[in-house]
């Protein structure tokens, strides 16, 4: 066979094994990337059942730890300062239980009467102090507090910083949806409103919140911490953050048990003035849980609200930062 033939013959053998080898990467690529889908879609499932019986088990012991109702709590109870961790078979699962009241409820802006929504005053000169504390243009906090009370009201008329559906569904507007006419049910909601611009989004949202309730937003003075010192400081008209702090740093451990010692420990506050009601015990409560394994994760934030004995789930959120 000539010289020629034999090299035509080997260069074409050496193609069919590049391309098979080709063809074989390629499928080995796909199998593999479908055994990792698949075990993650194995872990995800997996995940979401603990974590639903982490709810359960978290109601039962809110019932066992509340009801009857409590006169006070503090961050020193077990339920508050003793984390679970428990190790699977499918990874790490992680809950802990943390007050959801010591935040200001965006949603307590709101009265509800007639059926309509209406501005509650005193709440709303609270979220203006809190914003105002944290150092922002007092134009700008006045078309925020417009804009989210237009965002829910019933009506069409835009307040004097408001905007109404005619501007976010107009062809200048990136939102391209009516106002809700409802309360908050997720704080990112905010970021449908312009004036948002002129606010750091990472660090109101240390102090904002939005429980779907109107009645359940007072703060549990007994549950805050030195950062919570602006929150403090804008729910009660006469102090300022350092002296939030200091009040903050003289919280017993064990928290104050009743209205009688708060008053005598801090004699010069009227309490009684507040702009959102100060508390000594808690009705919300957020259960973080968390099942992690090797590089992969999944999380659930559930809010409970204890109202007569009872464990209510208001809200349940995925993965949410």
């Amino acid at each position: 066979m000539p010289t020629n033939t034999k090299g035509v013959i080997l260069i074409s053998v050496l193609m069919i094994v590049l391309i098979l080898s080709a063809i074989s990467v390629s499928i080995g690529q796909g199998y593999f990337l479908a055994l990792k889908r698949e075990g993650y879609i194995n872990f995800e499932s997996n995940a979401f059942q603990y974590i639903r019986t982490l709810e359960v088990l978290s109601e039962r012991e809110i019932r066992k730890q509340f009801a009857p109702k409590r006169s006070y709590t503090s961050l020193s109870m077990p339920f508050f300062s003793q984390p679970i961790s428990i190790q699977s078979d499918y990874g790490t699962i992680t809950a802990t239980a943390t007050d959801a009241s010591n935040c200001f409820n965006i949603n307590s802006l709101f009265l509800y009467e007639n059926k309509t929504f209406i501005p509650n005053e005193r709440s709303i000169a609270g979220l203006e102090r809190l914003l105002l504390l944290l150092q922002y243009n007092e134009d700008h906090v006045d078309s925020l507090i417009d804009q989210i009370l237009d965002w829910v009201d019933l009506d069409n008329e835009s307040r004097a910083n408001g905007l109404e559906d005619y501007f976010y569904t107009g062809p200048a507007s990136q939102v391209k949806q009516y106002s809700s006419q409802r309360l908050f049910y997720h704080l990112s909601e905010l970021m449908n409103l312009p004036s948002m611009i002129y606010f750091n989004w990472g660090q109101i949202k240390q102090y904002l919140c939005a429980h779907p309730l109107i009645d359940s937003s007072g703060v549990n003075i007994n549950h805050l911490k030195i950062k919570d010192a602006p929150l403090l400081a804008s729910i009660l008209p006469d102090i300022d953050i350092p002296e939030a702090e200091s009040m903050i740093l003289n919280i017993p451990v064990d928290g104050f048990r009743t209205a009688s010692e708060l008053y005598l420990a801090f004699p010069g506050i009227e309490f009684n003035q507040s702009y959102l009601p100060i508390r000594l015990n808690t009705d919300l409560i957020w259960i973080n849980s968390i099942v992690s394994h090797e590089k992969s994760s999944v999380s659930a934030k559930t809010l409970f609200q204890i109202k007569n004995s009872e464990t209510i789930t208001l809200n349940r959120f995925y993965n949410d930062e």
